[in-house]
């Protein structure tokens, strides 16, 4: 068979436009696998932080937005003023148990009640990176015919 420049005879060439298209795809699949896992990462050592401290402290709701609210409580004679995640139901004024980790009580801290779960949302983000790089997979290998199929 006959070399020509670039490639052989006989291979079928893709159109430039499908080798764009399957960058790009591999881009953005890549980019949000990479997300996936980096949100994992900070989960599980967040979990493994609150996970392996048993100390607890009762603290005061300053202020609620949707999502969260702001924090008081007192760590070994000093006091820490942080923002957690919000159950339903709390308000400001209220008095709750929460579980920190002695090394940074400002970033590793949880409401009590909310440790029922750990690791659950490293699971799911790990599951959704598993995914992405399965999708990014079966898109990368389609057939050429299904490119040209799809940019038109």
């Amino acid at each position: 068979m006959a070399r020509r420049r670039n490639g052989w005879a006989g291979r079928p060439r893709r159109a430039r436009g499908t080798a764009v298209r399957r960058r790009v795809a591999l881009l953005l699949g890549a980019g949000s696998v990479v997300g996936f896992l980096a949100i994992a990462v900070y989960d599980a050592d967040w979990d493994r932080h609150l996970l392996g401290s048993d100390r607890t402290a009762e603290a005061t709701v300053l202020t609620r937005d949707s999502r969260h609210v702001r924090i008081s409580f007192t760590v070994d004679g000093r006091q820490v003023v942080t923002e957690m995640e919000a159950f339903s139901g709390t308000e400001p004024g209220d008095r709750i148990t929460v579980r920190y980790h002695p090394d940074d009580p400002s970033r590793y801290v949880m409401d009590d009640r909310g440790h029922l779960l750990p690791f659950v949302g490293s699971l799911i983000a790990l599951g959704g990176a598993a995914g992405l790089a399965l999708i990014t997979l079966l898109v990368w290998r389609a057939p050429p015919e299904l490119w040209d199929r799809w940019g038109s």
